[in-house]
């Protein structure tokens, strides 16, 4: 019992940190699109993100493999779900059309 609330507390834990995170990026990126083309934006977190694979990962295809695994989910998740049409994106401001 006392290790299942170990995992639970830690499971939280990692749940606000990855909440913080996304937070944090959010804010970040759209701050910075006051004064950069989303574009641009865009290809700095990828790039970032891009380079901590790389440095964790085991060897770079495997770090290749990882981010391509993350940009084809991001796309199926689009297909299934749907971020917002093209008449919603028109009215709202940074977006890339």
């Amino acid at each position: 019992m006392k290790k299942e609330k170990e995992q639970e507390c830690t499971c939280d834990e990692a749940k606000s940190a990855h909440d913080k995170l996304n937070e944090d990026i959010f804010e970040a990126v759209f701050d910075s699109m006051d004064d950069l083309d989303p574009p641009h934006v865009v290809f700095v977190g990828i790039h970032l993100f891009t380079d901590i694979a790389i440095g964790t990962c085991k060897d770079k295809e495997h770090a290749k493999e990882y981010v391509m695994g993350i940009v084809e989910e991001a796309f199926r998740h689009d297909e299934e779900e749907g971020y917002g049409n093209e008449s919603e994106a028109a009215e709202a401001p940074n977006v890339v059309h």
